[in-house]
């Protein structure tokens, strides 16, 4: 919705939401990017397990001299790649995992809400028009209690108290020691 002069947001309230048809698009492709790596992953566990079974099956052999050391060893290496394509597909699935967490993360971006509660005094971009990182979008003043605490002469305290006007001023003396 469109913002207008003196409407009061509250905290957390979305001021502008930035087109995000791209976002969701990178989302989307990166939730397609991690599926394909799970089932990468999958495809090389089951090898790596043949692999493994395969090799128990020829050290049981050459155990008994009823396979090569030329066997059991190409059964050896066939185990350590595809224990290494399973290692591979893994850091595939955790690098897809960081690229979906970014792609949400940047969906998220495209909402602007409400850092506190306010009041609408300004608006710097109409609906529709272009922005850029850092444009000022509306411009909130604070509806909440704004404590300030100053130090004035003691003598200066009942103007300041007089000329308070709709501010609630409490003036309290504190000790001061003049050397």
């Amino acid at each position: 919705r469109a913002f207008f002069l003196r409407d009061v947001v509250r905290r957390g309230d979305l001021i502008a939401q930035l087109d995000a048809r791209r976002h969701r698009t990178y989302l989307s492709q990166a939730e397609a990017e991690l599926a394909t790596a799970e089932a990468l992953l999958l495809e090389q566990d089951a090898h790596h397990a043949k692999a493994q079974r395969d090799l128990d099956k020829l050290n049981a052999l050459f155990k008994q001299h009823a396979a090569t050391d030329l066997e059991r060893r190409d059964a050896q290496t066939a185990t350590a790649v595809t224990e290494a394509q399973r290692n591979s597909a893994q850091r595939r699935v955790e690098q897809a995992h960081q690229v979906l967490a970014l792609a949400r993360i940047r969906l998220a971006d495209t909402r602007i809400p409400a850092p506190f509660d306010g009041r609408v005094v300004r608006r710097h971009v109409e609906p529709g028009e272009w922005i850029r990182p850092g444009d000022r979008v509306v411009t909130l003043i604070s509806t909440n209690t704004i404590e300030a605490r100053l130090q004035i002469p003691e003598r200066l305290a009942e103007p300041v108290r007089q000329s308070a006007g709709a501010l609630a001023v409490a003036v309290t003396a504190s000790a001061v020691t003049a050397t």
